[in-house]
C-alpha cells in the first residue's frame, strides 16, 4: 500500500469520525483470561509467560482488515496477594510466532477479584493488517500461578475506506 492510502486509512481511522467503528475483542462474550500458568519460568516474579502459553484474545481472520489496536480493558483482576503489580504484554500473529506489539501496567492491591474502572488506552493507535490473531501474557511481582486478569481487545476500525 502506498503512503497516500496509508494517511488516508488514518485520517479516516482518527479524525473522520463519521467512518470509525469501536470494537471490543472478544466480541459477545466475557473477555479472554491471561494467567500465569503453573510451571517455571511462569512462577518466577517479573518473567513472562512463555510464548507457548500466551492466551488468544481473539482468532485470526475475525477483527477487520485494517483495524487500529487503541488499548484494553481489564474487566477482572485477581492477584494471590494484595499489593500485586503486574504487565500484560499484547500481541498479533499465532500463539507461538508472535509479534509482540505493547506492554500494559496493571495494579491491584486487593485480593478478591475486582474490575479497573476505566480503560487502559494507548498513547497512539498500533495498526493491525490482514486480520491476525491477537493475544496477550503476563508477568508480575510475585510469581502467583493461576492469577491474573480478564481482558478484551479495543480496536477501532475505518468503514469505506
Amino acid at each position: 500500500m502506498g503512503l497516500p492510502q496509508e494517511v488516508r486509512q488514518t485520517f479516516n481511522a482518527l479524525l473522520n469520525s463519521g467512518n470509525v467503528r469501536y470494537q471490543v475483542w472478544p466480541d459477545a462474550a466475557a473477555g479472554a483470561g491471561v494467567v500465569n500458568i503453573a510451571g517455571a519460568p511462569e512462577n518466577v516474579a517479573w518473567v513472562w509467560s512463555q510464548t507457548a502459553t500466551s492466551q488468544v484474545i481473539i482468532a485470526a481472520a475475525t477483527i477487520p482488515n485494517p483495524c487500529w489496536l487503541l488499548g484494553i480493558q481489564v474487566l477482572t483482576c485477581s492477584w494471590a496477594a494484595a499489593t500485586t503489580y503486574g504487565d500484560i504484554q499484547i500481541c498479533s500473529g499465532g500463539i507461538g510466532a508472535e509479534t509482540w506489539l505493547a506492554i500494559l501496567p496493571i495494579a491491584a492491591t486487593v485480593t478478591a477479584a475486582m474490575a479497573m474502572p476505566n480503560p487502559i488506552w494507548l498513547p497512539f493507535p498500533i495498526r493491525l493488517a490482514g486480520q491476525p490473531a491477537l493475544g496477550a501474557r503476563i508477568r508480575n511481582n510475585t510469581g502467583a500461578i493461576a492469577t491474573g486478569v480478564v481482558i478484551k481487545a479495543i480496536t477501532a476500525s475505518a468503514v469505506g475506506t
